[in-house]
């Protein structure tokens, strides 16, 4: 699969800020340009009882073109 990223949305972000998204949304940021890391933290929450509904060994590999 390709992905047309004429459709992205920009999110604006500042210092500090949190984005959150789920799992399988494409996401990407542009290059950090300070001298500081760029920090980020990683949570899954699944429910006990949830049942995937997609074999997520079998997603299709995305290509990304400007």
């Amino acid at each position: 699969a390709e992905v047309d990223l004429s459709t992205e949305i920009a999110v604006p972000c500042q210092a500090g800020d949190v984005a959150l998204f789920h799992t399988l949304v494409l996401h990407h940021s542009l290059p950090n340009r300070t001298d500081q890391w760029r920090r980020s933290f990683i949570c899954h929450y699944i429910h006990p009882d949830a049942v995937s509904p997609t074999d997520h060994t079998r997603l299709p590999r995305i290509q990304v073109s400007n």
